[in-house]
């Protein structure tokens, strides 16, 4: 009998079914905007649907709004309490989306995979765009230091050119920099900064609380995202989030060939402003019931060695030293272990 090919679809069941029976976990995607109607939809399909112990959401998106970030990521904390929630970044996953990831258990980052700063958007009155809301407190302190140099240099002046009394010399100063920048102080909105600080605070308060009880970002993570990054669009790579997170690791070769086989759809959810989003709990198991027998073990036997747990390492059990590397003890361990049996029948490892 010929070699029978997987079709695009077939495979992704086949990889599906792998993944979802070896870590008893559901697998959600989610690609597109996070916004009120997303976030219900999401909080609707995983309600609505008996649960696994664990869940993996394979997430990609712009950004949004802050509550329904929250939302979404204290829904698979309640649905998946007993299990493990793992968050899947195969591209983007910027400002509320990284919101959404700081409430799971641990992040799987693809190689081009990117997070993004924290600091809230906030839409002008007067025109129809978006800024920081660290624009207005960073103009404040850099007002403040330069007038505080200001004053320092012309003060430091009188006294050495002049040799007049100190007391004078710091009337004169202030003065002359009050003069200087009471014009610019004047154009602040008392009014507006308070604003832009209570937003802030949503994200911090936000944080926090997915954060409370778990391990998984590190000692002033939640700050550093909010308000030391440089811009808004700044690129938080796997490298500079492992930083931020303990938890994280790259995916397994099941794992990557089978977000790879999802881009099509993912990529759909996020860059066409004509599709709607996309939010699904995946379940596979009529296109994995008309795959023969036969044809699964073959696609295991040609891509993985016969066994569909030579992945290049099992997902969420990673060994890690404090600061989320593999352990050496660990990976010694893996190397002397015998690989599990597989199922010929089923085409799934069991546990």
């Amino acid at each position: 009998m010929g070699k029978q090919q997987l079709s695009g679809i077939d495979e992704i069941a086949v990889l599906w079914q792998q993944i979802t029976e070896k870590l008893d976990t559901d697998i959600v995607l989610y690609s597109g905007p996070v916004l009120p109607s997303e976030s219900i939809q999401l909080n609707e399909v995983v309600r609505g649907n008996e649960c696994r112990t664990n869940v993996i959401l394979v997430l990609s998106t712009f950004g949004g709004v802050a509550d329904c970030a929250f939302r979404i990521a204290r829904c698979l904390q309640e649905c998946y309490k007993a299990g493990h929630v793992t968050v899947f970044v195969p591209s983007f996953c910027k400002s509320a989306g990284t919101l959404v990831a700081i409430g799971a258990d641990e992040i799987i980052m693809s190689d081009d995979a990117e997070f993004g700063p924290l600091d809230a958007q906030i839409l002008h009155r007067d025109v129809v765009e978006r800024t920081s809301g660290l624009t207005h407190s960073q103009s404040l302190e850099t007002l403040c230091n330069e007038a505080s140099r200001s004053f320092e240099k012309i003060f430091l002046h009188l006294r050495q050119q002049t040799g007049i009394a100190s007391d004078t010399a710091a009337t004169v100063s202030g003065g002359l920099v009050a003069g200087l920048y009471q014009p610019i102080f004047g154009k602040l909105d008392p009014m507006v900064l308070g604003e832009h600080e209570r937003a802030m605070r949503v994200a911090k308060e936000y944080g926090e609380r997915l954060s409370k009880g778990k391990s998984l970002i590190r000692s002033r993570g939640v700050k550093r995202l909010i308000s030391e990054y440089p811009s808004h669009n700044f690129v938080i790579d796997r490298t500079e989030a492992k930083d931020i997170f303990r938890n994280l690791r790259s995916p397994n070769t099941i794992e990557s060939r089978f977000v790879k086989l999802l881009s099509p759809v993912l990529i759909e959810g996020l860059f066409d402003d004509e599709s709607d989003s996309v939010i699904e709990l995946l379940d596979l198991s009529d296109v994995l019931s008309s795959i023969p027998i036969e044809t699964q073990t073959q696609y295991w036997s040609e891509h993985h060695n016969g066994d569909p747990q030579n992945s290049g390492g099992e997902p969420g059990t990673t060994e890690r030293d404090e600061h989320g590397s593999r352990t050496q003890e660990g990976e010694a361990e893996r190397a002397t272990q015998a690989p599990e049996t597989t199922s010929g029948s089923e085409g799934s490892t069991q546990e």
